[in-house]
């Protein structure tokens, strides 16, 4: 008897503990994450994600490039992923991870210094998955300041600089589709750098993707402005925004497809209010304050494997 009482409490005490380690906190909270830049566009991203780690309740030391500190945990970032320009860790023996727009210059081996890659490049994500590599994919942060209620215009804006071609242009032309532009370099442009309500006025703000960009996943500056503003950009197929947006984001694989789903949406303003707001919530999963969360949780993966 004294030995099935004895045994049945050691159960309790365990389901206890369980039950403990379950209901604790993600994250460690006493920690500190040290951000290290190496050029000013990234210092600029990792002094926003700074802010977000901080109301996950770390601690962050911010430091530029030929200034990086070191702890625990470190996050390195660059913009320009080139050979030779990658910054240089400073405590091997640390948790040491590196964010990087993709790794088309790169060779795995080249990368060896580093605990995990994270990339904003779905195809480079992929690939360094298929070379056994530890990686993630965190994208550039997509902050959707307010969904934008109001009614659009029925309008079509371009929005980008004049280029030897432009794809979406000439689509446009051949639909006959009237379209505002708004970007350097054109004699009959409205602006050349358009405010946020002037994203929010239009129904579909066309903007082009490089060959490269598609190939790479990758979603480029210009989409991501148009929908930080709440606009409702229209774009060829990338297979890396279909990831994150699903069928949300407006885009288009042909010729007659643009002009179909052009003339439904420019046709319907009740339609580009719901993709607006479609997107508005989607965003939310991949925000500046989401971002910090991911990273947060990599380093957490990362500190119970050094266990």
């Amino acid at each position: 008897m004294k030995k099935v009482i004895l045994s049945l409490f050691i159960a309790i005490v365990l389901c206890a503990v369980c039950g403990y380690v379950y209901l604790m906190p993600k994250y460690t909270k006493a920690d500190t994450i040290y951000l290290n830049a190496n050029d000013d566009v990234s210092f600029e991203n990792l002094r926003k994600l700074a802010k977000a780690l901080n109301n996950e309740g770390y601690r962050t030391v911010l430091s530029h490039k030929d200034n990086f500190k070191s702890g625990l945990f470190n996050l390195y970032a660059a913009n320009n992923n080139q050979l030779g320009n990658l910054p240089i860790v400073v405590d091997s023996k640390a948790i040491n991870l590196l964010w990087l727009p993709n790794i088309i210059e790169n060779k795995p081996e080249t990368l060896r210094a580093y605990d995990v890659i994270v990339v904003k490049s779905f195809a480079s994500f992929s690939h360094l998955k298929a070379v056994n590599m530890r990686t993630a994919y965190i994208p550039d942060a997509i902050d959707i300041e307010a969904y934008n209620a109001d009614t659009p215009n029925g309008k079509v804006m371009y929005y980008g600089d004049k280029t030897d071609f432009s794809l979406a242009q000439h689509l446009a032309n051949i639909a006959h589709l009237n379209f505002d532009i708004f970007g350097k370099g054109y004699t009959d442009a409205l602006k050349e750098t358009p405010k946020n309500k002037d994203f929010a006025s239009y129904s579909l703000v066309l903007v082009d993707q490089s060959d490269e960009e598609i190939a790479l996943e990758q979603i480029n500056r210009r989409i991501l402005t148009v929908l930080r503003a709440g606009g409702l950009p229209y774009v060829r197929y990338n297979n890396g925004i279909a990831k994150i947006f699903r069928n949300t984001l407006l885009m288009y694989a042909n010729e007659q497809e643009f002009l179909s789903k052009a003339r439904m949406f420019l046709s319907n303003p009740s339609l580009v209010k719901e993709r607006r707001a479609a997107l508005y919530d989607i965003a939310k999963q991949w925000n500046t304050q989401s971002q910090a969360q991911k990273i947060a949780e990599l380093f957490e993966v990362m500190k119970r494997k050094m266990k």
